[in-house]
């Protein structure tokens, strides 16, 4: 199956970010929907930092059944904070927060390249 490739849809509004939202992987990559938020009234959500080593653009991600690129700092970071997160929920921990949520929501910059 040929996947079409992803593209930014424009902001609602001027007081809006994009968030991802983990699915299951597809073909063994990071998969997930952009959903966008208020800055003003977010969901409960984790954000990235990721920039480090050689900046490699050779991970492929999916989005909404589209393929895009990420470099391979970011898809390390979003499986290792999705498996941290899902091993923090299973043991009960962090009450009511964001570690608690069935629905992962992640923030990280300048997601595609």
């Amino acid at each position: 199956m040929e996947h079409k490739l992803y593209e930014y849809e424009q902001f609602r509004g001027e007081r809006t970010i994009r968030l991802l939202k983990a699915l299951p992987p597809v073909h063994g990559e990071f998969a997930c929907e952009i959903v966008q938020a208020e800055i003003d009234d977010p969901p409960p959500y984790v954000a990235l930092s990721y920039v480090w080593g050689i900046p490699i653009t050779n991970c492929i991600f999916y989005v909404s059944d589209k393929r895009g690129a990420i470099i391979e700092s970011l898809q390390s970071a979003l499986f290792d904070t999705l498996g941290f997160l899902s091993e923090y929920r299973i043991a009960g921990l962090g009450g009511d927060t964001v570690f608690s949520q069935d629905e992962i929501l992640l923030w990280a910059d300048a997601i595609l390249y």
